[in-house]
């Protein structure tokens, strides 16, 4: 039977570009103007638990500013 190590899944979970738009939305409400990608990685790891690259947090950034 195999085990489930929730420790090891726990750091290994990686962000989407939605769920960076969806933080930048609640904290950004109707502002285009919205942070640098490096500003929005520590964020969204705070809030989510989750880690992004610079480049999720770019497309994350570009959809919250298109919807």
């Amino acid at each position: 039977m195999l085990s489930f190590n929730y420790k090891y899944a726990k750091n290994k979970r990686k962000g989407t570009p939605r769920i960076v738009a969806s933080v930048l939305r609640d904290d950004y409400p109707c502002k285009l103007k919205t942070p640098f990608p490096k500003v929005i990685i520590p964020l969204v790891q705070s809030r989510v638990g989750v880690k992004v690259s610079y480049s999720t947090a770019w497309r994350g950034k570009r959809d919250a500013a298109n919807e």
